[in-house]
């Protein structure tokens, strides 16, 4: 007679075989989330439409990227301002990356957004690259 995975089984809705002793476990059905790259993203819910059946994580980035539903833009730094004008509104509710002369910055310590400005904390030096990855409105 089959036997049941009781609750405690589970960790986290994954069974702790650990846990299990002299049981048999039938599956009816697998499901995938992730190629197994340690990503943690879905490449099937991606806009991104692939041949292979494990996209790279670049592929995966990339995908993102392509999307019409996100804002790259880039700024120079000229030493003076600490305000720019964003062309386009973001999604200030959401996560934004932005990143100085190739170095990731802290929200709310290093910038801040509004729907239509980057503002720095501090002024960012001339000629140095400011890029901002925001998810449109």
């Amino acid at each position: 007679m089959a036997q049941r995975i009781r609750r405690q089984d589970l960790v986290d809705g994954i069974i702790d075989s650990s846990k299990l002793q002299n049981y048999t476990v039938t599956v009816s059905k697998i499901i995938t989330t992730d190629g197994g790259d340690g990503t943690g993203i879905n490449a099937e819910t991606l806009p991104f439409q692939h041949g292979f059946p494990t996209p790279t994580i670049a592929d995966k980035i990339n995908a993102i990227i392509s999307s019409n539903d996100w804002l790259i833009q880039t700024f120079n730094g000229d030493g003076v301002r600490t305000n720019f004008n964003i062309a386009t509104p973001v999604d200030i509710t959401q996560k934004s990356l932005v990143f100085f002369n190739g170095q990731i910055l802290k929200d709310t310590y290093d910038y801040n957004l509004t729907s239509g400005n980057l503002v720095f904390t501090w002024t960012p030096e001339n000629t140095k690259q400011i890029i901002l990855f925001a998810q449109k409105l």
